[in-house]
């Protein structure tokens, strides 16, 4: 059976799987990896949250009989911290949304409050003296308008 996951804008992509080492030494060697260059994945998770696409490490993926358990909950935690990662950078873009909105609802509310009716009349006479005195015709030396 194969899992798939579909992103959000509707392409499906396989889960992405761990390939089985073939030996104890190479799942040792898997997990020495994979610890060693957590920090650059982390970085990469930071910069692009939902690229991150969580993984489903079972004791199945993991081979070997000296310490399988631990090497299958090294693996799971290895995973876990990478989707908290992408979790914790989603949830700052969030908050950095929602924050964005009381600005906007600060600023609105601060409009609605204003007595809006009273300025808009203040501005039509403003606007109405300005084209009272633009439309203005100079007179000539006869004392009639010019054209």
């Amino acid at each position: 059976m194969t899992e798939t996951i579909t992103l959000p804008d509707g392409q499906v992509a396989e889960s992405p799987r761990t390939p089985r080492p073939q030996s104890d030494g190479a799942a040792r060697y898997a997990i020495e990896d994979a610890t060693s260059h957590l920090k650059e994945r982390a970085e990469k998770i930071r910069a692009n949250p939902e690229a991150h696409l969580p993984k489903l490490i079972l004791s199945q993926h993991v081979r070997g009989t000296a310490n399988r358990a631990q090497a299958a909950s090294d693996r799971r935690a290895i995973a876990d911290h990478e989707t908290l990662i992408a979790l914790h950078e989603m949830a700052k873009q969030q908050l950095d949304i929602l924050n964005g909105q009381d600005r906007v609802l600060a600023i609105l509310d601060n409009f609605a409050s204003k007595d809006m009716p009273g300025r808009q009349r203040h501005i039509q006479d403003c606007v109405d003296q300005i084209l009272a005195k633009v439309d203005q015709k100079p007179e000539g030396a006869d004392g009639q308008v010019q054209a």
